[in-house]
């Protein structure tokens, strides 16, 4: 099943929703990031805390640049 479903189904609420890795791919598309957001505003307690890790700009940038050029 469909985990977004399953917790809706579920009436399931989170005081802290932490997400620590991949969460540059959510920001891929605008639909991705605005699923992502609303998940998170869904399934976030009123108060609740969502915690995340992300890379930061240059990180990106030498990934979406440079790495693409890599012959190794």
């Amino acid at each position: 099943d469909n985990l977004e479903t399953l917790l809706q189904e579920k009436d399931i609420q989170a005081d802290l929703i932490c997400c620590l890795q991949h969460l540059k791919l959510r920001f891929e598309t605008k639909d991705k990031a605005r699923r992502l957001l609303s998940n998170v505003s869904f399934l976030l307690k009123p108060g609740g805390c969502f915690f995340d890790i992300t890379p930061d700009s240059s990180t990106i940038w030498y990934e979406k640049v440079i790495g693409k050029y890599r012959c190794f």
